[in-house]
């Protein structure tokens, strides 16, 4: 049998179309003057080339071996960022507008200033390890955070953008639940007498008196008071809106669901029912005494009927009673 090669000789070895090639440049005062040349495929079906590299021959068809195979997986190259995709994919998240902030705060105060410029496929867990380490703000906030991140880098998994989740192991900064502060009935009695006569005082007493929230309180309407019935439906609550969630024209405060999203029906305590029936004569009072009002049906509101801000009351969220001297 006449061997195919008689002279010994072997022809040059070529790769298959696709996937790609080792070249060394001609500026060779590169410190990494071999380069891996891979083409592939952009969302958009376009052909690129992915240059790549290296400071020898053999490291760079391994680079090139490396990227063959992720392409193989299905995995689409990107320049992006990490705070390039993570604020991207931020802006498609459909969150509550009170979450909203929380969540653009994680964001543009402790991930994007310590990632912003990394390539999302360079991320690595020592770079969040350190970064989880070094942000501020209490434990809580600093898991918000890394609790966001996974959840956006474990889309770009999902993308097809990263192979591995760079946050996946690294456990959540240690937290200490504090007990909430409660009041007994006779301390609730005293800082009831206390606001007496502030304005904002009946929202105090409806607030502690039903244990409601106090988006809740500043959103109850007259439509959802029974006196008669001596009953009041929670259903809705006034929420502050950032900016970027606004509608064209909107004000900065919206009424939407409860936090939970249930509508409950609770009975009106006398000393409740008492504030209620003296706000809505003086809600009356009001509406004739202005020139101009607007009607939203709110029972607590300013002088022409306008939504009360909410960070004007309180802080803190659901009021709690402790003991059995609870003013009912």
């Amino acid at each position: 049998m006449t061997p195919m090669n008689p002279t010994g000789k072997h022809g040059r070895k070529r790769r298959h179309p696709g996937e790609g090639t080792v070249l060394r440049r001609k500026d060779r005062w590169r410190a990494r003057p071999w380069a891996a040349v891979v083409p592939y495929l952009d969302d958009q079906g376009r052909r690129r080339e992915m240059w790549l590299s290296a400071a020898s021959k053999a490291e760079a068809d391994d680079l090139r071996r490396a990227e063959l195979a992720k392409l193989r997986k299905g995995l689409i190259p990107t320049h992006e960022t990490v705070g390039q995709y993570v604020t991207g994919w931020l802006e498609t998240l459909e969150v509550g507008p009170g979450t909203w902030p929380t969540y653009r705060a994680h964001v543009t105060e402790r991930i994007v200033p310590s990632f912003g410029d990394v390539a999302l496929g360079k991320l690595t867990p020592q770079m969040v390890r350190r970064a989880v380490i070094g942000w501020e703000g209490a434990p809580a906030t600093r898991a918000g955070t890394l609790r966001l991140l996974r959840a956006a880098l474990r889309q770009a998994v999902t993308d097809h953008r990263i192979e591995h989740d760079p946050t996946a192991g690294i456990p959540y900064p240690k937290t200490t639940r504090k007990r909430p502060t409660t009041l007994t009935g006779q301390q609730a009695r005293v800082l009831m007498d206390l606001v007496a006569k502030e304005r904002f005082a009946p929202i105090l007493t409806v607030s502690l008196g039903l244990g409601i929230r106090r988006g809740e309180a500043l959103g109850l309407r007259t439509q959802d008071i029974d006196l008669d019935a001596g009953v009041v439906t929670i259903g809705k609550s006034l929420r502050y809106i950032a900016p970027e969630l606004r509608a064209e024209g909107e004000t900065p405060y919206r009424l939407t669901a409860t936090k939970t999203g249930d509508v409950t029906t609770l009975p009106l305590p006398a000393f409740v029912a008492l504030a209620l029936r003296d706000r809505l004569a003086e809600l009356e009072r009001e509406q004739r005494a202005s020139k101009v009002y607007a009607y939203n049906d709110f029972v607590f509101c300013d002088e022409v009927g306008g939504p009360i801000p909410v960070m004007r009351l309180y802080s803190g969220s659901r009021p709690r009673w402790s003991g059995p001297n609870c003013p009912r």
